[in-house]
């Protein structure tokens, strides 16, 4: 059993983090602003772009 839980723990640690915070966090602002900007004009506002 112990032998099971060690395997399952280095698998998960060797597939973890590919990117790191700051990776992602550019990556999923890039693909919001991709999806959904310009956004409809609310209060004099548009936003057109989202960036980290």
């Amino acid at each position: 059993m112990k032998h099971l839980f060690y395997a399952a723990l280095l698998l998960l640690s060797l597939s973890a983090c590919r990117n790191s915070l700051e990776e992602r966090a550019a990556q999923e602002c890039k693909e919001y602003t991709e999806k959904k900007c310009p956004t409809p004009v609310v209060n004099d506002t548009r936003m057109d772009s989202m960036v980290f």
